[in-house]
């Protein structure tokens, strides 16, 4: 991913680090259009960035204060004035930083410098959009936007048993784990404090938010519609307002289509793309997404998918490191040919967030203790099943299931259902969806208003009863467009404004309950991967093969009688294994056969002395 990579060393002078740091950088380049440069340094610490041209990555000098600030802000003051009012006050109080990132919409990772005392200070926007990520040990620090540069830079981690078996399990890894061990994800709203003078490090984040003291005093829903439609637009008009080239990726489905309708509506002009996958899957949300696009008077691009290659998967594994599971690697040629056709310095609006705030997630199941939740998570979220992830990394099967049941009773909400619906926008949407949308930006910036910080908090207050069987959403985008919400859903047939819908949603609903599978009361638009999973599971027993360090991590008795189980079958299941040990194979590989040619990194190779060994970071653990 492009963005800021930050090194902090108290026993040692950043200069005999300078060759791992350049290697560690070199390999956070993950094209041609890719430059590395050193952005603020001191003896003990250095501050870098990775990015093609266009990323948004920007400097500003208040004094005494030097600030660096990687992603966006989105009004309604001037970005300059936003990082003043912080420059002036964030390095007098503990509490100045969580005021001011309560205050603020943005999608951000903020960088702060007091010259005259040596104090630095770290922080990331309240929902954590941009995913950070962290190794921390008693005298050393690295926080970076890149995982792979951590993993570059510190090559001997190995992996997290437990955050791999949350993976295989569930999609990812819980709480702060990531796939490699002692490499954590950064909490949404976390100030990093650091004092150079002192050699101390103080981190704090802000209080999880609690889904059941949200809620507002009961309210009709054209009044909740009509208040997220105002939200809805602003967050719209803020974003927009940061380019002047705006591009919706628009499909089928509501998402998409209430973003284009929202920016038509307040007469903000943008382009249109679709994609067509090679299979031809998706060519229902083509047909519609044509007619939307003629609707809002918005130029309309469809982008061909070829088959994703082994370049394309490879290309995905190093850009998220796993955190993105390699059948997603279809969207490759699709974010390669939406900046070919468009240029990096678009915007690229995107639905989403809509299927995490609008419908309802709250559990009809009854729901009093962490063991039912705990339950109800595996129940719609599994992928590899509990006794086979365990197994194949070697952790208690128990072990994994009280990790789950602790995270979910630290969460702050008093109700179990509460603490369900918590789990799915701080734990999937924070570890699933937002890397997602993170690897949209290793591309050109990309942006939803469905997160813009007040509509979220609005959202989250709406009635759940209400959000049932789409019933706000029906009345939110009739309030931003009545013509868009006219036009039939892709793969269902019928309007979300008919009442042929409103039977669809409801008879759904009931069906999935009555099932005992995940609700979803629409298609999904995304190609299916059946022919993908037997190519995976090709590629997988070739990688055991060829690439021994497979067995350090997983059972090999277990990894090959599981390709042959039933359980292999389950959709995602050979996927989040093949996306685990690709991440080892390359991992494990020559590095130097897996890096780019050099692009450019600016520490002078004659002002650094080379670092001992291959290992940069000396390995103090707390």
């Amino acid at each position: 991913m492009p963005g800021l990579s930050f090194i902090c060393d108290f026993d040692r002078d950043i200069d005999a680090l300078a060759a791992s740091i350049r290697r560690a950088l070199d390999a956070a380049c993950h094209d041609a259009t890719y430059t590395a440069a050193t952005l603020q340094r001191a003896r003990s610490w250095l501050l870098a960035a990775s990015a093609y041209p266009e990323y948004p990555i920007a400097a500003f000098d208040f004094g005494d204060v030097a600030i660096h600030l990687e992603g966006r802000l989105y009004g309604p003051a001037p970005t300059e004035a936003l990082l003043g009012g912080l420059a002036q006050t964030v390095f007098d109080r503990d509490d100045t930083a969580q005021e001011w990132v309560r205050a603020v919409d943005g999608e951000f990772v903020v960088f702060a410098l007091q010259r005259s005392t040596a104090r630095i200070v770290i922080l990331n926007d309240l929902l954590g959009r941009l995913p950070l990520y962290r190794r921390r040990t008693s005298r050393t620090l690295v926080l970076s936007r890149e995982l792979r540069f951590i993993a570059r830079l510190l090559p001997r981690l190995g992996s997290d048993p437990m955050g791999v078996a949350q993976y295989l399990l569930l999609g990812f890894p819980l709480g702060g784990r990531t796939l490699l061990n002692g490499i954590e994800r950064v909490a949404p709203a976390t100030c990093v404090r650091i004092d150079v003078r002192t050699q101390t490090v103080r981190e704090t984040s802000a209080t999880a938010l609690d889904i059941g003291c949200t809620r507002a005093e009961a309210r009709s829903t054209r009044t909740e519609a009509r208040d997220l439609a105002t939200l809805f637009a602003s967050g719209c008009r803020t974003r927009a307002a940061a380019s002047r080239d705006d591009v919706v990726s628009l499909s089928g489905g509501a998402d998409a289509r209430s973003v284009a309708a929202c920016l038509h509506r307040l007469a903000i002009p943008f382009r249109s793309v679709t994609f067509l996958d090679a299979d031809g899957e998706a060519a229902a949300d083509v047909a519609v997404a044509e007619r939307l696009a003629a609707l809002f008077d918005s130029q309309w691009h469809l982008v061909r998918l070829r088959a994703p290659s082994r370049t394309d998967r490879l290309s995905l594994l190093r850009r998220k490191q796993g955190l993105n599971p390699l059948s997603m690697s279809y969207l490759v040629p699709y974010l390669e040919g939406v900046a070919q056709r468009f240029g990096r310095g678009i915007v690229l609006f995107t639905g989403d967030g809509g299927d995490k705030l609008m419908p309802n997630l709250r559990p009809t199941v009854v729901m009093t203790d962490a063991d039912g939740a705990a339950a109800e998570v595996l129940r719609v979220h599994r992928i590899v099943p509990l006794e086979q992830a365990s197994a194949l990394t070697r952790v208690g099967a128990a072990d994994i299931v009280n990790e789950l049941r602790d995270r979910l009773a630290a969460y702050p909400e008093e109700l179990w259902p509460d603490r369900y619906v918590h789990f799915e926008i701080f734990e999937r949407a924070f570890k699933w969806l937002f890397e997602g949308e993170d690897r949209n930006r290793s591309f050109f910036w990309s942006t939803t208003p469905f997160y813009a910080t007040p509509f979220f908090l609005a959202a989250m207050r709406c009635s759940e009863r209400h959000k049932a069987h789409r019933t706000l959403y029906r009345d939110f985008l009739l309030e931003i467009s009545p013509a868009a919400a006219g036009v039939e859903y892709a793969g269902l047939g019928t309007a979300i404004d008919s009442t042929a819908f409103r039977v669809a949603a409801k008879a759904a609903s009931v069906l999935a309950e009555a099932m005992r599978v995940r609700p979803s009361a629409m298609p999904s638009a995304a190609p299916r991967h059946g022919a993908g999973d037997a190519a995976a599971a090709d590629g997988l027993r070739q990688q055991i093969t060829r690439c021994d360090a497979i067995a350090d991590h997983l059972d090999p008795d277990h990894l090959a009688a599981f390709l042959d189980a039933p359980a292999a079958a389950v959709p995602g299941a050979i996927d989040a294994l093949f996306t685990f040990t690709s991440l080892i194979e390359d991992l494990a590989g020559d590095s130097g056969a897996t890096r780019n040619e050099d692009h450019g990194v600016d520490i002078p190779a004659n002002t650094f002395g080379d670092a001992p060994g291959h290992g940069a970071i000396r390995d103090c653990e707390q």
